[in-house]
């Protein structure tokens, strides 16, 4: 699997709203108690909207989401080389926006990187 196709299996699990799924693909590093409810809304917001999906180096990432990231431990930063960018809308144009993806990559397999202070 690639970078990319693990991207369009998170942005599928998003689209369907299918929170269990998507919360067993979080690597969570110091998030605080109750967490989920946090972000379980933002991933809701996606549910029944078309979607993209691009891949984006981890680097490129906005300078807000990296001040959180790069607080992960190094050896967890030397994996996580790339980002996934969802990209989407309502289909009239209206009610878009995109989040962004840390991925996290280990024993050749993919995880959200989130990372709480």
């Amino acid at each position: 699997m690639t970078v990319l196709e693990y991207g369009e299996k998170i942005a599928g699990l998003l689209v369907e709203g299918d929170w269990p799924s998507i919360e067993a693909e979080i690597y969570g590093i110091h998030l605080p108690d109750g967490w989920q409810g946090k972000v379980k809304p933002i991933f809701d917001d996606l549910k029944g909207r078309r979607v993209a999906v691009k891949v984006i180096p981890f680097d490129e990432l906005p300078d807000h989401s990296l001040l959180w990231l790069k607080m992960a431990p190094q050896e967890v930063l030397e994996c996580t080389k790339s980002a996934v960018t969802v990209s989407y809308s309502d289909g009239e144009g209206e009610n878009s926006g995109s989040i962004d993806l840390a991925i996290y990559e280990r024993d050749d397999k993919y995880s959200i990187l989130m990372v709480g202070g």
